[in-house]
């Protein structure tokens, strides 16, 4: 395998280019379903047989692999993936690009995080949104919901989904701008049970940190807060455990 074409994986796992790198089937499945653009494709020797049987398949993205997928020997496919992938398959597939404004001027809820700082925590919120459906994601700090391992995480769905990296000023002078803009709420726990709220279909959440919650300028701009309601002592969730609460329990 040539070095140009394993510099260029080992830089674009990082996510801030036009392309970003997929590893594993059930992920690369996603990929395809959701119609990203695969420009290359390498599998390890022998490996194809093996994950033709998983037990979640999805047979026009294996007679895809069959038709253009590259093999290779172990020893290059480490190459291309450091961290190592059971299932022996990596791609490097062209970003679904959106706008902050194409997210607030969509159908549905949007999620905004602040500055999450784990990528594999990232990748679950991902696959949160793609399951609830009719769900945006909007995130804002240094954490790329396109590196390699947020989209390991995330099981390639990111391409199932309106997503975009911003910032939270932005976040908030693109709505206040936008004709029906829509409704914020921080969820935090100091806010309301969000149990007790009628929550808007095209409500806009956002969440913070595990550790320090919404930013200062969150809690002083956002006039609407919501909070899950949870065991007396128990201080607080998961990030993607907190997403899908929200989620799953606006319609209660």
């Amino acid at each position: 395998m040539d070095q140009k074409t394993i510099q260029r994986y080992l830089l674009e796992r990082k996510g801030d280019s036009e392309h970003a790198i997929v590893e594993g089937y059930h992920a690369l499945k996603h990929v395809f379903r959701f119609g990203g653009e695969v420009s290359s494709l390498f599998i390890v020797d022998g490996m194809y047989d093996q994950i033709y049987g998983e037990t979640v398949r999805d047979d026009s993205f294996e007679d895809y692999l069959q038709k253009e997928a590259v093999s290779v020997s172990q020893r290059d496919f480490n190459k291309l993936s450091p961290r190592g992938v059971r299932t022996g398959i990596i791609a490097r597939v062209r970003k679904k690009i959106f706008s902050l404004e194409d997210v607030l001027s969509s159908r549905g809820r949007v999620v905004v995080l602040e500055d999450p700082r784990d990528l594999n925590n990232l990748g679950a919120v991902v696959r949160v949104c793609a399951a609830r459906g009719d769900t945006a994601l909007l995130v804002t700090g240094s954490s790329c919901l396109w590196h390699a391992h947020a989209i390991r995480g995330g099981a390639g769905l990111q391409w199932a989904l309106l997503v975009a990296q911003t910032t939270i000023e932005e976040v908030m002078r693109v709505n206040e701008n936008t004709v029906g803009s829509r409704p914020i709420y921080a969820c935090t726990d100091e806010g309301d049970d969000m149990y007790k709220q009628k929550l808007a279909s095209d409500s806009v959440f956002i969440f913070g940190t595990e550790r320090n919650g919404i930013t200062p300028l969150v809690r002083s701009q956002v006039k609407q807060k919501i909070a899950i309601p949870m065991q007396s002592g128990v201080s607080s969730m998961n990030l993607a455990t907190s997403v899908s609460a929200v989620l799953f329990g606006v319609n209660r």
